[in-house]
């Protein structure tokens, strides 16, 4: 009788054991897995971010000049404003279009900086009126937020 109980608590046990590391198997490659899904469209990811800064930047350096003929008192033509002004800002819509497919997050931190270029760029062009230096200012906060929750999520860890 003492067998047939050493039998059964040496099966269970080892049925146990096996169980027991499955689960913990399991659990090991769900880590994995979820890791991997998080880090498997960073490239991606930073392609289409560094595409969208590149573009919005080729957007300010368009209109900044504009700017600057007003200060030295160049009035630059309207139609040339309207013109740049447009095609980059078709440019940057569809890049940000693309972001909006990556994360949401990222695309509505988009929107304050391009609405803010809007409004620069059309004031440019409908009033003739330079941009003080608090409205690049803004820009440039607004830009810099953008890239702080483009860097969060590619988990990129910035330094205190």
């Amino acid at each position: 009788m003492v067998d047939v109980w050493t039998a059964l608590i040496s099966g269970g046990t080892a049925l146990g054991g096996v169980l027991i590391a499955n689960i913990w198997q399991g659990h090991r490659e769900d880590k994995r897995w979820k890791r991997e899904d998080r880090y498997r469209f960073v490239e991606h990811k930073r392609e289409l971010y560094a595409d969208f800064l590149g573009r919005l930047d080729e957007w300010i350096r368009e209109i900044q000049p504009a700017s600057v003929s007003r200060l030295i008192g160049v009035d630059p033509t309207k139609d040339w404003i309207h013109t740049i002004g447009d095609n980059k800002r078709k440019e940057v819509a569809l890049a940000q279009d693309r972001l909006r497919l990556i994360s949401d997050t990222v695309w509505k931190a988009t929107n304050p900086v391009t609405q803010k270029l809007d409004h620069i760029t059309s004031q440019i062009h409908e009033t003739g009126r330079e941009p003080d230096a608090k409205e690049w200012s803004a820009e440039t906060t607004h830009r810099n937020n953008l890239i702080k929750v483009m860097k969060k999520d590619l988990g990129v860890v910035e330094d205190s």
